[in-house]
């Protein structure tokens, strides 16, 4: 009795191994192929979404991954082929993220560069209106400058008298004066009493000449 209870308990398990193989391969099977189209379509959205920073490299690798799981399941490698297509699928959500990433970052390099566009043009504002301001003092000064020029070609001018320069005249003056010189008469010797008629010479004319010397001198204006 106990040998037949074996028997039958025996035949059982065979017949529930028997059934229970084919089912759990048939899932494995199943398994891998939702898998490997999971991944499909991950993939096929990453690449619509696009390829901005390093999706496209991302996007190249989960491609290859799930090409091994189709291989993989064909060879009826199906626990390799799940694991090989849930990779790619990883792959494919990275690659949407860093698409996502790069387009961020983009926009915010071009909202900082607007940032910096919109400061340099307040500098560039900021420097115009001072050099504007400059011009207009600059030209402030100028007329006041003009009409002060202007103000003082409007009054009279004015005459300066000038004394008439003195001059001094040099005059020069003789004064000739003549005087009468009576001669010596010469001692006559006694020799002979002779009658000796002796002449009387003229009277020699002394000129005597007295100069007067004034000197002019002359200042200019």
């Amino acid at each position: 009795m106990k040998r037949f209870i074996h028997a039958s308990s025996a035949i059982a398990l065979s017949a529930m191994l028997l059934i229970t193989t084919p089912a759990m391969a048939q899932s494995q099977t199943t398994k891998a192929r939702a898998a490997i189209a999971e991944a499909t379509g991950k993939i096929d959205a990453a690449i619509k979404v696009g390829t901005d920073g390093d999706a496209l490299a991302i996007q190249s690798q989960a491609q290859n991954a799930l090409v091994l799981a189709r291989k993989e399941l064909a060879a009826g490698q199906k626990a390799e082929a799940i694991i090989d297509a849930q990779h790619a699928s990883k792959l494919a959500d990275t690659a949407i993220a860093e698409v996502a990433r790069a387009r961020a970052a983009n926009v915010s390099a071009q909202r900082s560069q607007s940032d910096a566009m919109t400061a340099g043009a307040m500098q560039s504002a900021a420097n115009a209106n001072a050099r504007a301001d400059v011009a207009q003092q600059t030209a402030a000064i100028a007329n006041a400058e003009a009409d002060a020029a202007n103000a003082r070609a409007a009054q009279p001018p004015v005459v300066m008298m000038v004394p008439p320069a003195t001059t001094t005249a040099t005059v020069s003056t003789e004064t000739t004066r003549s005087s009468l010189v009576t001669p010596v008469r010469a001692a006559t010797p006694v020799r002979k009493r002779k009658i000796v008629h002796h002449r009387r010479r003229a009277a020699t004319e002394k000129t005597v000449v007295k100069r007067t010397v004034t000197t002019t001198s002359s200042q200019p204006n």
